[in-house]
This record gives structure tokens, C-alpha cells and sequence, in this order.
């Protein structure tokens, strides 16, 4: 018997081990796949930013739990009389083409400033686009007894007549769109409405499969778009009918008034409000339940749902309206709206496999005061702003030893009655104290912060369940303090269990599903979870910075893809996004494991160590496969990159430029002109005047400058700009480049009149004019300072030679005030021009549309016709390689024999005389150049196409790829043989170059190299 016991007892144990094991099994295939899924289905680029928790493996959990509802409801024995299907769509999407100041709009959508621009604006074009497809049921139609589209006919470019503003606004997607509209009013008057939903599927699956760009190049349907198919799947599928759909624009939005949004803003949600009311009645006589359902949070259900009870209790008197709740409970809010009638308000279904992040946050003062509250603040920060500066300070040292003592998890930040050591230990946590511009301080006991612009922006902190829509986009992640913690969801059988007692509580015997499959923007509820995110994994990884992550505010696809093409940069996202799934697959094991529990929060500090704990007993294996799946992500991610930004003139010529290569190359000339020529004014000119100190104020951005400075060397300099070396701003880059691109052009354009005079040196023809350079020197916190030294005005007139040796670089002012006094030279001061991508600048390729009037008068070159018919076969915005260039141009028969002609017209005429100018202009003669003139020439053309190939103007349309060797060895090429005979009026007996494979950028391709994995 005792070994019958015994052997039963190591069965025992034996099945439960091996139980155990099989669980562990199962929840680990379950981690592995929810990461795969996590990461393959990652969208890299800025308008996915929001949509980062709807990949397969959770939209199908959520969308089968629709069903498993849908069951226990009918096996609990309530009638499941239909559904009702609210779509609204964010109006502002599109933007008015028109300007009415009168009008009152909805913009909330969170955007910011940094160097690269202003980040992108997440408004939702796929939602208004449906919205299009049903333009026609804006007019009352009484064929359509299902389906009513709430003010459609307040869209503007609904109008059949705004056919050239369509075409802008949807680009490639309007001819899908014209089709879809076109079978989808045929539709509506045969087909039943769950066919509609169908057919909607159909076409969001078209818009998102085919990556289809609107009118602002962005990408129509982003990820958040899988949500609405699989809704809409579900919708289709389920045997309940569909008895009224509803569609407009903003419907879903809170009805507020408040210093910043007037009553006529939500004038469209103000009609639904009213027309919805009119639906929610008792059926049967029984008690009934509207059931709200949504597949995420931001979709307006909850807020519909506040308009509903504002309505209910104070009618059209908007100016009364209780704020709308906005907060997202993780259970049913069951309430009665009026006899008869009841309201089960359920959480968004994603957010039972999902967390949620609460606490508090800070938000613009005018959703929250009125005008003369936010005016006493504003007078306020106006008389204390340097006392509060200096308390600001204070604050930092005192947080900084916080942390020094007892870590980033100190009880201190948890204090809700202190959020600005919260806001302070979060602006140190996430890296950001050098670029904060918020200043903490206390008004009358309550924390606000300030931002010292015009005007004067003003943020007071309040909890996230109680703030208006605007404050869950606040994109300012450590703006957001998780006082709360995070919570996690109920087991989904819990809150099953929790709905059922509920309604039979009231006697509920009817249901009708209310499906808000509303299509905003997804920066509401994801953004908080995001902003919660970014500090989880900062408090991980104390090397961490968002900037160095995927939720960096990248204003394009262009920018994204030359942070990938880094190495350096690209190391750096890598490794974040690995961080970030381990840290993703660890809350969803803690979430997938819970078998109990409330929706008591876990504060930081304990949900920080829970997943240190579970990333520490991951194995290698597992961690290998991680590793695996993100290379492998960002090598697909890279090449479908290149193929749609990789030769844009956006990524090509203003995300791939490197300041500091422009800075290096400034210090290459500036030694060359001051150590390789013999001209003393040259070398005078070039000459380093000093450092500049300071500015004399705080530099934090980049910005254009008009003012005069001493250097530590005494010298009085006119600074022109200040520019940070990360900064892609092409609105402001665009003048400093070309000012730069001129400036050096015309400098080195010198060396084709220059003679090799031995030792080094070139002795510099003495007709050509002399100019004060543009100097660009390092400043304090990765900033360049571009400036010029002071001199006098010229006060006589300017030499004709000085005019036609310009006459090619496209400046604005051939006055003598463009010019200033160096001794008894006149000196060229003012290098501001138009564009500097034509003729000279770019290898003879002239666009008539450029913005310089003799361009369009210049004879169209075999060059032009090429490039022409290059855009063509591609667009305007794709720029042509010269190494395509320079294959196509030998192609053409017709050019050779005009450059043998003009090569044998110059041996005839000889060399040039020192007489002449040494340009074109008035005189069209080619001459050949002489041996002396060859080194020079040689050592021109290397620097121009080094020139070339770090520095283009934003427009420049041929071009040489950063790094490309085949490039270079065509662009060599085309300046020989095309720019200096048509420009510099030179043509050469034999060619320049031996070996043009073994011709390298000045000084040389290791330099460069080296530079590019630096940056």
C-alpha cells in the first residue's frame, strides 16, 4: 500500500511538473508570438506613431471577443434586438481651401517644433475619405431609411464642382475613391446594411494595402486602419441586423465652450447629440440597454456619451455643459438615461489585452479657465518670469539629488501635491534637460508650467480621467506623471461576469449594440499609453532618450530613411526597439497570466521591477530571436523605404545633409585659400578672426541672425545664422544653403584661371574678384555659427568684370551695396540669391519654373532635355543621379560632335587673353587652357564635386549621391566636359584625369568616410 502511495505521489508530481511545463510552454509560445507579431507588424513612419497596439495577434483577441459578448449575452437569455453604427470622421482632415474667419474649427492635434521642423500633424485622411464615399446622403433621401449623414453638406469639398481640390487633397486615392463612391450609392438602395460594412472593409483594405499617398504625401491608410477592418469584419459577420447607421463629420466630438474653443465648433456633434436622443427608446416596452462598444479608445464613444447626458439635462444650453468625461474605465458603466431606457458605457475592447497608464497631466490653460483667469496668470509669469527662472533651477539641483540618493523611483515623485518634481525627475529621466523650455512654478498653491513665447503659452496640471480631449495628446511625454500607475484589465471573463449581474440588476431584457466605428486620429488614449512607454523604458535604461528611438518626431518618411542609412543612428533605433519589445512582451505576460486581481494600480516603481525581473529570466534564445526579427524588421523597413523616399529631393538633398561635413569643409577651403594661394587679399580674407563668445542670450534653436558681434580677437563680424548641427528645418535651411552653395561656387570657380606655380602654390588670375566669406565656425551645444567679418561700405562704382564674373550665380543684388571696402577692393559682401540648383550649379540642367528670370531665357541644353525626360519617366520630386546623367548623355550623338566642334574652335583660337573677362556674358568664345592652368583646374573640379556631393540646394535635381562612387566619377566628368567649357568659357586639349576611378574627393574618400560614421 505504501508503494502504491508512493508511485501514486510521483504520478502526481510527476503530471503536475509536467503540467507546469506545458503551460510554461504554451504562455511562452503565446510571448514569442505576440512579440513576432509586435514587431513585424511595427510601423516605423510618423504617421503611425498612435497604432503601435494594433497588430494582428491583438486585433485578433479583440475582435473575437466582440463575438464571445455577443454569445454569453444570448446564453444569459437577453434579446438581442440589432445595432446601431456611428462613423464620424475628423472634418479637419482635409483643410479648408477657402478662408472664413469666422469660422469655428476643431484642431487639438498635438505638433511640435524641433530641429528637423515641425512634427507631422496625425490627422485622419482615410476616415474623411470614407466620409466621401457617402457625399451623397447629405441630403435628406428617403430611399436611404437605414443610413443618414449628419451636416455632409457642410463639407466644402464634397461638392461635385471642388473637382481640382479633390484631386489635391486624395491625390492617388481619388480615382478609387470616385469608383468606391459611385458602387456605393448603388448599394445603398439594394444591398442590406451589413453589406455596406463589407464593402467598406473592402475598400479600407485597398487603401492600406496599397499604401495609397494623399494630397500632403503621407500615407492615406496607416495601421490604425486594421482596427476598422477587423470591426467592420465582425459587424458583417454577425447575425444581428443593423437598423441605423450614422456618418459626419466630428459627431462624436465633446460639446465644451471654452477661452479657446467657442459654441460653434462642435456644432456638428450638437446636431448628432440631439438626433441620437431621438433613437435610444424602450423597445417592446421593455427595459433596454444601449450597449456602447468600441474597438479602442479615442473613437468619441465616451464623450458621445457625456454630450448625450448634457443634453438630457440642459437641452441647446451649451454654455451649461458639465465637462465630458474622458477618462477610460476597464468595466461597464450602467446607468438609466430615462424611463425604460438604459446606458452600458463598456470599456474599448483592445483595453482588456492592453494597460493603462493613469495620473495626471499638464494642459493648456485656456480648455480649463477663462479669459481673465488665464490673464491674472499671464501678468503673473509677465512680473516674476526671472524669479521663476531662478526657482526652476533650484528645483533642478534638488531633483538632480533626489536621484542621487535614492533613485529615479524616489516616493518624492509620486507626490501628486508636488507634480513639479515629477515634471522635473521626468525632464532629467528622458534626457531633455538641455532642450526643456518649460519653466514649474506655483500660482496660489497649484502647479502650472510656462513656456516664454508669443504669446506666453500657460499649462496647470489636472488628472487624466477628468482632462479635456487636447490634454491626452499632449505629446510632451514628461508633461504626463502616472501618479496612478498602471492598471491592468480584469480577466475577460471577470468583466463578462460583472456586465451580466449588472443588467440583470435592472431587469434589462432588450438590447441594442451602439458600434462607434468612428475614425479620428489615434493620439488620444495611445498617446498617454506611448508617454507612459517612453518613461518605463527610460527608468530601464537610463541610456535611453526618445530621441534616439523610433518615437522620435520625424517630419517624414525622407527623414526616417537617412536615420536608418546612419549607422551610428541606426545602431541606436535598433537597440531601443529591441527594448521596447521585451519591455511590450513583458506587460503582455503580466497581463496574460492574470488569473486574478482588482484594477488596483501598480505605481512605477513595482511595475519597473516586475519587468526587470521577467526580461532577466528570458533566455538567450529567446532574446537572439528578438534580436533576430528587428534586424530583419529594419532591413525591410529600410529597403521599402528607399524605394519610395530613397531619391527624393526631401531625403537626397535636405535629410542626408551633415552640418558638420559643411563645417569641415569650410575649415579644408579656409586652409587651402590661407596656405595654397598667393594672392594676399585672398589670404587676408580667409583669414580666422576669432571665436564668437556669446550671443548673449541662451541659444536653444536654430534661427536666422542680424547682428554684430566682437570676437575674443576683437574683430567686429556680422553673424548671419545660428544652426544646430541636427537641424533639418528646409524652410530654414533653404537661404543659408544657397548663401553657402553661392558663395563657395563662386570661390573655387577662381581655380579654373588659376596657375600651378610649384610648391603647393596657385597663383590667382588677377581679374577675379575678391568677396568676404562666409565663415562656419563651431558654438556652444552642437551649434554652428555662420557670419562675416565687418567692413565698410563700397562707396564707388562696382567693375564691369565684377558684374560678369556673378553674372552665373543667380544673386539678387548687383548694386554696389553688395559689396564692402577691404582696403582699396571692392569685396563681395552680399551672397542672398534665389535658387542655386540651375545652369552653373546644377551640371547644366535649367528648370524654367525656378524663380530666376534669366533662366528662362537661356537656350534649353541637351542636359535640360535629358533631365526633363528623366522626370518624366519618374516626377518632379525624384532626382536623377549623374551618374544616369552622364550614361545618357554619352547616348547622344548629337553632343559629342557639338563638344568635338567646340574643342576644335578652341585649339584654333588658342589660349585666352589676359584681357579678357574670364567668364562668359558678352563674350561666348571657348580657349583652350593652358598646361599651367591643368593642376588647378584639376583640383577645381575635385572641389566642386566635393561640393556637390555634401552641399545642394533643397531643389537640386541632379545630383551626387552622398558617398557614391559612381557618381563622383560622373560628376568629375561633367564638370570637365560640360560645365568649364559652357561656363568657364575653357576647354582642354587632353583630359584632366588619367584614371577617373582613382580621382578621390578633396582631400579624400577616407575623410568623408570617416565623417559619415561620426555622425
Amino acid at each position: 500500500m505504501t508503494k502504491l502511495r508512493s508511485l501514486l505521489l510521483f504520478l502526481v508530481c510527476f503530471c503536475s511538473c509536467w503540467c507546469c511545463q506545458i503551460l510554461c510552454e504554451l504562455s511562452l509560445s503565446h510571448e514569442q508570438e505576440f512579440i513576432k507579431s509586435f514587431i513585424h507588424h511595427y510601423e516605423f513612419g510618423p504617421e503611425g506613431r498612435y497604432t503601435h497596439e494594433y497588430h494582428p495577434f491583438l486585433l485578433t483577441r479583440t475582435a473575437q471577443s466582440f463575438a464571445d459578448l455577443e454569445l454569453r449575452l444570448k446564453q444569459e437569455n437577453f434579446s438581442l434586438l440589432g445595432r446601431m453604427i456611428i462613423m464620424g470622421y475628423e472634418e479637419n482632415a482635409v483643410p479648408a481651401y477657402y478662408t472664413n474667419y469666422k469660422h469655428s474649427g476643431i484642431n487639438d492635434e498635438a505638433m511640435r517644433k524641433n530641429n528637423t521642423g515641425w512634427s507631422l500633424r496625425l490627422h485622419n485622411r482615410f476616415g474623411f475619405m470614407t466620409g466621401f464615399l457617402f457625399k451623397d446622403l447629405a441630403s435628406t433621401n428617403p430611399i436611404f431609411e437605414h443610413f443618414e449623414h449628419i451636416d455632409g453638406d457642410d463639407v466644402a469639398i464634397f461638392d461635385d464642382r471642388a473637382t481640382l481640390f479633390q484631386e489635391h487633397a486624395f491625390w492617388q486615392a481619388l480615382p478609387l475613391m470616385r469608383r468606391e463612391q459611385e458602387r456605393m450609392m448603388h448599394m445603398l438602395a439594394k444591398k442590406t446594411p451589413a453589406d455596406i460594412v463589407a464593402e467598406l472593409s473592402k475598400f479600407w483594405k485597398l487603401l492600406y494595402s496599397n499604401a495609397f499617398k494623399v494630397g500632403n504625401k503621407q500615407i492615406a491608410g496607416t495601421q490604425d486602419v486594421l482596427f476598422s477592418i477587423e470591426y467592420a469584419r465582425h459587424l458583417s459577420q454577425s447575425q444581428l441586423p443593423v437598423c441605423k447607421f450614422f456618418t459626419g463629420p466630428d459627431i462624436t466630438y465633446p460639446i465644451e465652450v471654452t477661452a479657446k474653443q467657442d459654441r460653434c465648433a462642435t456644432i456638428h456633434a450638437q446636431h448628432f447629440a440631439q438626433r441620437l436622443l431621438r433613437e435610444l427608446v424602450s423597445q417592446d416596452g421593455q427595459n433596454t440597454a444601449y450597449i456602447f462598444c468600441s474597438f479602442v479608445d479615442g473613437v468619441g464613444k465616451s464623450t458621445m456619451l457625456g454630450n448625450i447626458k448634457n443634453w438630457m439635462h440642459w437641452s441647446g444650453n451649451i454654455e451649461e455643459f458639465a465637462h465630458v468625461d474622458n477618462s477610460s474605465s476597464q468595466v461597464c458603466d450602467l446607468f438609466k438615461l430615462k424611463p425604460g431606457v438604459y446606458i452600458a458605457d463598456l470599456p474599448a475592447q483592445v483595453s482588456h489585452f492592453t494597460y493603462k497608464p493613469d495620473g495626471i497631466v499638464f494642459v493648456d490653460v485656456r480648455t480649463l479657465y477663462d479669459a481673465q483667469q488665464c490673464a491674472v496668470l499671464t501678468t503673473f509669469i509677465n512680473t516674476h518670469k526671472e524669479e521663476l527662472r531662478d526657482e526652476c533651477a533650484r528645483i533642478f539641483a534638488a531633483v538632480k539629488n533626489i536621484i542621487a540618493e535614492r533613485g529615479y523611483c524616489a516616493p518624492e515623485f509620486s507626490d501628486t501635491k508636488h507634480p513639479d518634481l515629477a515634471f522635473v525627475r521626468n525632464v532629467i529621466l528622458l534626457g531633455k534637460e538641455q532642450s526643456n523650455v518649460w519653466i514649474p512654478f506655483i500660482y496660489q498653491g497649484k502647479s502650472y508650467l510656462f513656456k516664454d513665447s508669443e504669446p506666453l503659452e500657460i499649462r496647470c496640471v489636472t488628472s487624466l480621467a477628468a482632462v479635456k480631449s487636447e490634454g491626452l495628446k499632449n505629446i510632451e511625454a514628461e508633461q504626463m506623471l502616472f501618479s496612478e500607475g498602471l492598471r491592468f484589465p480584469l480577466p475577460y471573463e471577470h468583466f463578462l461576469k460583472d456586465l451580466v449581474t449588472q443588467l440583470k440588476s435592472q431587469n434589462i431584457k432588450n438590447i441594442v449594440f451602439v458600434d462607434f466605428l468612428s475614425m479620428y486620429p489615434r493620439s488620444s488614449r495611445e498617446n498617454v499609453r506611448i508617454n507612459y512607454l517612453l518613461q518605463q523604458m527610460a527608468l530601464l535604461d537610463t541610456n535611453f532618450h526618445p530621441e534616439q528611438s523610433l518615437y522620435r518626431d520625424f517630419v517624414s518618411g525622407g527623414e526616417l530613411l537617412a536615420a536608418l542609412c546612419n549607422k551610428k543612428s541606426c545602431t541606436l533605433l535598433k537597440h531601443a526597439f529591441q527594448h521596447e519589445a521585451m519591455i511590450r512582451g513583458a506587460l503582455f505576460d503580466l497581463i496574460n497570466n492574470r488569473v486574478e486581481g482588482d484594477l488596483t494600480g501598480y505605481d512605477m516603481a513595482t511595475v519597473t521591477a516586475l519587468i526587470r525581473d521577467k526580461i532577466a529570466h528570458l533566455d538567450s534564445e529567446f532574446h537572439e530571436n528578438i534580436v533576430h526579427n528587428v534586424a530583419h524588421k529594419f532591413y525591410e523597413e529600410t529597403k521599402r523605404l528607399e524605394t519610395t523616399y530613397g531619391l527624393s529631393k526631401q531625403f537626397i538633398n535636405v535629410q542626408q545633409l551633415s552640418l558638420r561635413k559643411l563645417a569641415a569643409f569650410h575649415t579644408l577651403i579656409q586652409e587651402f585659400f590661407t596656405q595654397h594661394g598667393t594672392n594676399d587679399l585672398m589670404r587676408t580674407l580667409w583669414q580666422s578672426w576669432g571665436n564668437v563668445t556669446s550671443l548673449g542670450y541662451e541659444v536653444t534653436e536654430s534661427r536666422p541672425l542680424a547682428m554684430t558681434l566682437t570676437t575674443d580677437a576683437h574683430i567686429p563680424v556680422q553673424a548671419r545664422y545660428i544652426i544646430h548641427e541636427a537641424c533639418k528645418d528646409e524652410a530654414l535651411l533653404k537661404p543659408l544653403l544657397r548663401s553657402l552653395r553661392a558663395q563657395w561656387y563662386a570661390a573655387l570657380s577662381g581655380l579654373f584661371f588659376a596657375t600651378d606655380v610649384g610648391c603647393g602654390l596657385f597663383s590667382m588670375h588677377q581679374l577675379i574678384p575678391a568677396y568676404i566669406p562666409l565663415m562656419m565656425i563651431p558654438y556652444k551645444k552642437n551649434f554652428f555659427l555662420v557670419a562675416q567679418r565687418s567692413y565698410e561700405p563700397w562707396k564707388d562704382k562696382v567693375p564691369m568684370t565684377f558684374r560678369i564674373f556673378f553674372q552665373n550665380f543667380n544673386f539678387t543684388n548687383f548694386r554696389a551695396a553688395a559689396y564692402r571696402s577691404v582696403g582699396d577692393h571692392p569685396c563681395r559682401y552680399d551672397w542672398d540669391c534665389g535658387a542655386v540648383n540651375n545652369g552653373l550649379f546644377g551640371f547644366d540642367y535649367v528648370d524654367v519654373k525656378d524663380e530666376s528670370e534669366e533662366a528662362k531665357y537661356l537656350p534649353q541644353s541637351t542636359i535640360t532635355r535629358l533631365v526633363q525626360r528623366y522626370q518624366q519617366e519618374n516626377n518632379a520630386q525624384i532626382v536623377m543621379p549623374t551618374e544616369i546623367l552622364w550614361q545618357r548623355l554619352n547616348d547622344v550623338a548629337g553632343w559629342q560632335y557639338e563638344y568635338e566642334q567646340t574643342r576644335s574652335s578652341a585649339l584654333r583660337k588658342g589660349q585666352r587673353s589676359e584681357k579678357l573677362p574670364p567668364l562668359g556674358g558678352y563674350n561666348m568664345n571657348v580657349y583652350i587652357g593652358s598646361e599651367q592652368q591643368e593642376p588647378a583646374a584639376r583640383l577645381a573640379i575635385r572641389l566642386l564635386a566635393t561640393l556637390d556631393m555634401i552641399l545642394k540646394d533643397p531643389e537640386s535635381s541632379v545630383v551626387i549621391r552622398n558617398g557614391n562612387r559612381e557618381d563622383f566619377k560622373a560628376a568629375l566628368k561633367l564638370f570637365e566636359y560640360v560645365i568649364v567649357p559652357r561656363y568657364f568659357k575653357t576647354i582642354f586639349a587632353n583630359r584632366l584625369f588619367s584614371d577617373y576611378d582613382a580621382v578621390e574627393p578633396y582631400p579624400s574618400w577616407e575623410f568623408w568616410d570617416r565623417l559619415d560614421s561620426d555622425d
